[in-house]
C-alpha cells in the first residue's frame, strides 16, 4: 500500500544536497494508493518565481501529463515496494529526469534522489529531502 507517502511534505533545504542555487520554498501535497498517486508541487525558486506543478499517474511507468512546469512535459512511475518508488519524466519527447523516492521506515522523511538534465544540456545529481509537514 502506497498510503504511507500521502500527506503534505516540505523541502529541508539543510539536509538536501543541491547542485543549484536552493529554492526559497518547496511543499509537496501527495495523495497515493496502491494504484496511483497524485501530487502537486508549490515552489518559489531562488529568483524568487513562483510554480505549482500537478501530476496524476498510475503505477504502471507509462507516461502522463504533467500541469504547470517549465521543465517537464510527461511523468512515469512506478512502485519498487511500500517504500520505494522511481520514476521518469521528459520534456519534448526527451527524458530530462530520473528519480527514486525513498520513504524512511518511521514515514517522516521523504528522500529524492534525482538524475536531471540542467538547462544547459549538463547531466547532474540533487538529493532533495523533505520533511513531513502533516
Amino acid at each position: 500500500m502506497q498510503a504511507s507517502f500521502s500527506g503534505t511534505w516540505k523541502l529541508s533545504v539543510d539536509a538536501s544536497a543541491l547542485p543549484f542555487a536552493p529554492p526559497r520554498a518547496v511543499e509537496v501535497v501527495i495523495a497515493a494508493d496502491d494504484q496511483s498517486i497524485s501530487m502537486t508541487e508549490t515552489s518559489i525558486a531562488a529568483d524568487g518565481t513562483p510554480e505549482t506543478v500537478r501530476l496524476s499517474a498510475r503505477f504502471d511507468d507509462q507516461y502522463y501529463p504533467v500541469i504547470g512546469s517549465r521543465h517537464l512535459d510527461r511523468f512515469a512511475i512506478r512502485r519498487v515496494d511500500t517504500h520505494t518508488l522511481h520514476s521518469r519524466a521528459t520534456r519534448a519527447g526527451r527524458l530530462v529526469s530520473t528519480a527514486s523516492l525513498v520513504l524512511a521506515p518511521d514515514g517522516n522523511r521523504l528522500t529524492e534522489e534525482v538524475e536531471t538534465t540542467l538547462a544547459d544540456g549538463a547531466r547532474t545529481r540533487a538529493t532533495l529531502v523533505f520533511d513531513r509537514a502533516r
